[in-house]
């Protein structure tokens, strides 16, 4: 069981990374007026990408908790979420 949490972190880990990276990216191609469309796109990528990460670690943490109070104010968070970026979008 630990083995399977620990090949999962390395992934998450990942994703954060390359959330970063694509935030600094896009930060520094919205300063250059015209790749903003381009820096945009990479902004929403970067979104998505954390959203995803915060949304597995929390998971598992509600998921060790066995609670279900916990597992139905996560489920509404990510609901918020989810109707929020469809809205937006």
């Amino acid at each position: 069981m630990a083995k399977a949490a620990k090949s999962s972190g390395w992934l998450v880990n990942l994703s954060a990374f390359v959330a970063v990276i694509l935030i600094g990216v896009s930060l520094m191609l919205s300063k250059i007026g015209a790749m903003g469309q381009v820096a945009n796109a990479f902004m929403i990528i970067a979104n998505v990408i954390a959203y995803l990460v915060v949304s597995v670690v929390s998971f598992f943490y509600v998921a060790r908790k066995k609670n279900v109070w916990l597992w139905i104010v996560w489920a509404v968070a990510i609901a918020l979420i989810i109707i929020s970026y469809v809205i937006k979008g």
